[in-house]
């Protein structure tokens, strides 16, 4: 079942069905919260296509409730606890002319209530805004703790003060890429190369053309076993050996050269 563009109940599958209502009106719950399927301002019906329930095989049903752009507003549990969120402008990375930065929207409270009376303390509020210089997500948590993530921290020139990040997780190409900026034409990249068991075994500054690299090798048991002196492609590479005794306790470090590749 669906509701008409007047909220009158309508089976989806009649498609005769007659409308001979004034041109001119609008739905009465087209900016109301009562989560009718109506999101938009037009004189045609539009009846969306959203989920509105899951049903696992356990028959513990999951149930979703969205407000007029069509953005979950809230999630009902099979207990009958529920999460609801309110959705607001959010401040885009890079600017836009109006209105279409005014479509950059994103969840800036949430609310749970456990038990689904109604009753959403603050102990279950959670709050989400965005910074700039650099550009980041702030979420604080119901007991005050702030958490920060930098997403991006300058235009699309890359002025004075911006960061960029980037990683791969490719197996066998593991590594997190920072990038900033010195100055209006300067730039450092630093990159950090991690094996399949998520240990670093290099690190990476680059410094133009060339980089400053940094490696670590590891024992069976999985413990520092070299680590080198930072070295460019092409030196001799200086490398300290560590050794150890049953308990796995540091005993002592050889310093020795080899190129880079040798034991």
């Amino acid at each position: 079942m669906g509701r008409d563009y007047f909220g009158t109940l309508k089976d989806p599958l009649e498609k005769n069905f007659s409308r001979k209502q004034p041109d001119n009106r609008v739905s009465p719950s087209l900016y109301g919260t009562d989560y009718q399927t109506v999101v938009c301002a037009d004189t045609n019906v539009f009846n969306p296509a959203v989920l509105k329930q899951v049903t696992p095989p356990n028959n513990q049903s999951y149930q979703f409730k969205y407000n007029v752009f069509g953005e979950i507003e809230k999630i009902i549990y099979p207990t009958g606890g529920y999460e609801r969120f309110r959705y607001d402008y959010v401040a885009p990375i890079s600017i836009t002319n109006y209105p279409y930065s005014q479509a950059n929207r994103g969840v800036v409270e949430r609310w749970v209530s456990p038990s689904g009376n109604g009753s959403e303390k603050s102990s279950n509020h959670w709050v989400y805004t965005t910074g700039t210089a650099p550009y980041r997500t702030i979420i604080t948590a119901p007991n005050g703790a702030r958490t920060e993530r930098v997403i991006y921290g300058g235009g699309a020139g890359g002025g004075i003060g911006w960061t960029a990040y980037g990683y791969s997780d490719q197996p066998g190409n593991l590594f997190v890429l920072t990038r900033s900026a010195l100055d209006s034409s300067r730039s450092t990249e630093a990159t950090k190369y991690f094996d399949g068991l998520a240990r670093a075994w290099r690190s990476a500054q680059s410094e133009g053309a060339t980089s400053i690299l940094a490696d670590v090798q590891y024992d069976s048991m999985g413990r520092v076993w070299k680590t080198s002196n930072p070295y460019r492609a092409g030196e001799t590479v200086v490398w300290t050996t560590t050794a150890y005794d049953s308990l796995s306790t540091k005993q002592r470090g050889v310093i020795n050269q080899t190129k880079r590749g040798q034991a």
